[in-house]
């Protein structure tokens, strides 16, 4: 891939050239979202899983100097929310997921509360009001990391590395965020978070102070409590959950004589759900019929 370009941000070692952030993939793996936090743009790309191939669709700038970092999909997929890390913003975009045509920016919210000043070192407080953490650059006090939507598509959430916070938002039936509120992420740094499949619980990873801090979350409000219950991990930076088990599609039958399979690489499990005795001109044989299911266990 060539070289996309001059950074307007400079904020990483490499000064004037592309920093490619986040790569987020559509719930079908049909298309990839780029974010370039050094140029501030948003780079779509149309995956080619067959030719290993990415085939550039469209190129959708930021404000200068935003920085943008992560994104994510509303879960109708109608839009897209992207938290940007210099100027501690996050922009809400349409998103038209047939033809992957991102944009326009329908709203661009600040992350920190009103009137906070990003640029005094001085005087700049955390969501507590102690002295900000801060991300040790020399203009800014606070840098947005990462950003999440509740399952049920009701609520968004993104962290402030200084402020050391989650700022919460709804999501209106447009789109568009409006305020809730902000919760201490209970440390330093809070690189990133993850939401419970569920959407009773975050834990949020808390960087410089070594944990990992577990809140109970209201689904009806959004409002986020500390749960006192607390990880301690060396420079904590990512969570993940596993993977829920999935609801199998309807089984396609076959013969044991059909299963060959050939593909490298291809993981095959079955399981035997009937068996049948046929007769043929007088000789009895066992014929097997089984569902099928392609990389997981039939159930």
């Amino acid at each position: 891939m060539e070289a996309w370009g001059e950074a307007s941000s400079i904020l990483h070692k490499g000064e004037g050239e592309a920093h490619p952030h986040s790569c987020l993939i559509d719930e079908r793996g049909k298309y990839g979202l780029i974010s370039d936090l050094g140029l501030d743009r948003i780079y779509v790309y149309r995956l080619d899983v067959a030719a290993g191939a990415l085939i550039e669709e469209e190129v959708l700038s930021t404000a200068a100097k935003a920085g943008p970092r992560h994104m994510c999909f509303h879960p109708k997929g109608r839009f897209v929310y992207g938290i940007n890390e210099l100027d501690c913003t996050i922009n809400v975009y349409a998103f038209r997921k047939d033809d992957a045509i991102l944009g326009p920016i329908l709203q661009t919210v600040s992350t920190l509360p009103e009137g906070y000043n990003n640029h005094d070192h001085g005087n700049a407080k955390n969501v507590k009001g102690d002295p900000a953490s801060g991300p040790n650059r020399p203009d800014q006090t606070n840098a947005t990391a990462d950003i999440h939507i509740s399952p049920d598509g009701r609520f968004l959430y993104g962290s402030n590395r200084g402020h050391d916070s989650l700022v919460c938002f709804s999501i209106a039936r447009d789109g568009l965020l409006k305020l809730v509120g902000f919760t201490y992420t209970g440390g330093e740094h809070p690189r990133n978070f993850s939401i419970h499949p569920s959407g009773n619980w975050i834990l949020v990873a808390n960087q410089d102070s070594d944990n990992v801090v577990v809140f109970r979350r209201d689904r009806r409000s959004g409002e986020l409590e500390d749960s006192g219950k607390r990880v301690n991990m060396k420079t904590a930076r990512c969570i993940l959950w596993g993977n829920p088990r999935r609801k199998l599609r309807k089984p396609t039958w076959h013969t044991v004589a059909d299963l060959t399979p050939e593909q490298k690489g291809v993981n095959l499990y079955v399981k035997v759900v009937k068996v049948l005795s046929v007769g043929d001109s007088g000789l009895g044989f066992w014929r097997q019929r089984i569902a099928l299911e392609d990389g997981q266990a039939a159930r």
